[in-house]
């Protein structure tokens, strides 16, 4: 928009060629240049009712910010990195929109990548992302190629991580304790009555939330003097037709379990639809549960009893702690975000 004078109520006059400067926005807000430069790129360090100021004379004006001038001012590219293990699950679109809600509001963007559960992937993820230009790096767990480990050493970029809360983490992180998560749900079925209790989950050397969680399982079961026998565990990623699978095979094993854990709540779900589809009855014949406490776990019959937690919240977190990287003083401890244990009606006493 090119611009001249300003007349009454500053609007612009007709004809005009000038580009809308810093100072243009700053004169009709009443605030200094500095002013609506920090309010643009640093909101959560302006009163509130100042940048409503600024952005109003923003919109007024059609200003619109340099970017690579604020970036080389900033010695920044305002744009985040985030690579997550899929865009299929639910909780990993929660994370990525509230995550997205928070660095937007902060005058940041957000570059996203997906890389299974690949890690050398997921580090070739990373070199893409840092070659565009990436502020942070966000990630999914704590366990990582360390070809991406020695990337965020030699470039010094802050990296958060999600959905693992680790008080030995090598990151700042925010997430659940998966192994008290793992234990909570064990320690509901051993209470039922439950003994043979099988497990679906991903391969724990390429996934540590399943570790974390299968270590929570063992240690439930090793506390009541039990163990996961070799023939309970099948291994499968976090999808619904994955559980299905999974459980049809577990369903042909023996000794057969009386109840399942299973590492997300999709997973659940195709367990359930297999056991229906072969005439297995839940709970009354195997006690089904998942993780993530998504909204369709509880509409599924019988709705599924869950570890649930809050992807929106880890996504929140997460923001603020790489904020506090960025623009704060890089001291904001890591967070964990609470899970609780949702007892619905797929779980009961084993059958005689």
């Amino acid at each position: 928009m090119g611009v001249g004078t300003t007349g009454q109520g500053g609007r612009m006059s007709k004809g005009s060629r000038r580009q809308v400067t810093l100072e243009d926005v700053a004169r009709l807000a009443g605030v200094s240049a500095s002013t609506v430069s920090r309010s643009l790129s640093m909101p959560h360090m302006v009163r509130a009712s100042v940048r409503e100021s600024v952005l109003w004379a923003v919109s007024r004006l059609g200003y619109v910010p340099h970017g690579a001038a604020r970036a080389l001012a900033r010695r920044r590219n305002a744009t985040i990195g985030v690579i997550i293990p899929s865009l299929r699950f639910t909780v990993f679109a929660d994370l990525v929109e509230s995550l997205q809600a928070e660095l937007g509001a902060a005058g940041y963007s957000v570059l996203l990548g997906h890389a299974g559960s690949d890690l050398r992937y997921e580090a070739d993820q990373a070199t893409a992302l840092l070659s565009r230009g990436i502020d942070a790096l966000v990630l999914v767990g704590n366990a990582h190629d360390q070809s991406l480990e020695r990337m965020a050493t030699n470039t010094g970029i802050p990296v958060v991580t999600t959905f693992d809360y680790r008080l030995d983490a090598p990151y700042p992180c925010v997430g659940i304790d998966n192994q008290a998560a793992g234990r909570a749900l064990v320690d509901h079925l051993l209470d039922l009555g439950h003994t043979r209790i099988a497990a679906l989950m991903p391969d724990e050397r390429f996934n540590d939330r399943a570790a974390r969680r299968l270590a929570g399982v063992r240690g439930a079961l090793a506390d009541r003097g039990l163990a996961l026998h070799p023939q309970h565990l099948v291994l499968g990623d976090g999808a619904a037709e994955v559980g299905r699978a999974a459980m049809a095979e577990l369903l042909g094993r023996e000794p057969s379990p009386s109840a399942v854990v299973c590492f997300s709540d999709l997973v659940a779900i195709g367990a359930v639809v297999e056991c229906r589809a072969r005439a297995v009855s839940v709970p009354g014949a195997v006690s089904v549960a998942g993780f993530s406490g998504i909204g369709l776990a509880e509409l599924t019959h019988p709705a599924i009893t869950t570890v649930s937690f809050s992807a929106v919240d880890i996504g929140r977190e997460a923001a603020r702690l790489v904020l506090d990287r960025l623009d704060g003083d890089g001291q904001a401890p890591s967070v964990e975000v609470p899970h609780r244990l949702e007892q619905r009606a797929s779980t009961a006493a084993p059958g005689p």
